[in-house]
């Protein structure tokens, strides 16, 4: 089965993978879906929410929740450890809260709020310290023998935890380019005006006017992408971190591009050797033949 969490209707999608068929639609959370975590040898899915709280799922017996996960905080990633027996949640609040899987219990909390701060933005107005409030990490993942978790987000630090210990074993910086926001550790109080960064204020003399149209500002409040999107530097932050089944690497999606860290000095990692044209015309050729499993993979 595929499932899918939803940001409108508060629910979560179950798919046939074989028939490409809607199964069921889980309903409980009161708030946007915010990840999804299968247990790795059970049929529970793991389900986390900004109405902070995470629910477990029998997506095979009942419709209904069959343990829920209060949080201080809205929660942005659920992971599930190897083994299944342990569940470790990123709240909001700068907290990943370790669960005992089997009978809804905390383990124990993370405090990462310090860890995951990251560099300063032009748009940022206060200090570093006050920026420790508003930090989290949005992507978690277990090593394969379930002693450590990587955990990336909003930010230009990657860090490794160890779960027994409650401690960050290593930070690793996921660009150094300062071209990007969030990368600097310090600002330049000079560029700080009272109507914002000097970078972003549009001049109106006679040597800097040009062409109206240059100068037309058609963005929207709110949007975020797209063409009507406001014109801003992309930060650095991870989009996603997975540990390697052999423990030994570990990769991760960022504004820089994949990232790939390992022990070992060689890397079999080799994007060439891919024998299959990723496309748009090839994901519908394989939805018209029923192959859904590689259209979804592909996709």
């Amino acid at each position: 089965i595929c499932c899918a969490g939803t940001q409108d209707s508060f629910e979560i999608y179950v798919w046939s993978m074989k028939t490409g068929r809607l199964l069921d639609v889980l309903s409980g959370h009161q708030g946007p879906v915010s990840s999804l975590a299968f247990n790795p040898l059970q049929s529970v899915l793991a389900s986390s929410s900004w109405d902070k709280s995470v629910k477990l799922w029998d997506v095979f017996e009942t419709k209904a929740a069959t343990m829920t996960l209060e949080h201080a905080s809205d929660v942005l990633c659920v992971a599930f450890r190897p083994d299944g027996k342990e569940l470790a949640a990123s709240s909001l609040d700068g907290h990943i809260t370790i669960w005992n899987a089997i009978d809804g219990e905390a383990a124990g909390t993370i405090e990462a709020r310090r860890d995951v701060v990251g560099g300063r933005k032009d748009s940022d107005k206060s200090t570093i310290a006050a920026q420790a409030a508003a930090s989290s990490f949005s992507t978690l993942c277990y090593s394969a023998d379930g002693e450590a978790i990587i955990a990336g987000g909003n930010t230009k630090w990657v860090c490794i935890y160890n779960v027994a210990r409650r401690l960050c074993v290593k930070k690793f910086a996921v660009s150094e380019n300062r071209s990007l926001d969030g990368v600097a550790q310090q600002l330049n109080s000079k560029r700080m005006t009272e109507a914002g960064p000097l970078g972003e204020i549009d001049h109106d003399s006679d040597d800097e006017r040009g062409d109206v149209t240059d100068r037309k500002d058609d963005s929207l409040p709110g949007v975020s992408r797209g063409a009507h999107a406001k014109r801003r530097r992309p930060a650095a932050r991870t989009e996603c971190a997975r540990f390697a089944p052999s423990g030994r690497s570990w990769a991760a999606a960022t504004t820089e591009g994949l990232l790939l860290f390992s022990l070992d000095q060689v890397s079999s990692f080799d994007p060439l050797d891919l024998s299959l044209d990723v496309t748009p015309a090839r994901i519908f050729a394989c939805l018209d033949s029923s192959s859904y499993l590689d259209a979804l993979l592909m996709a």
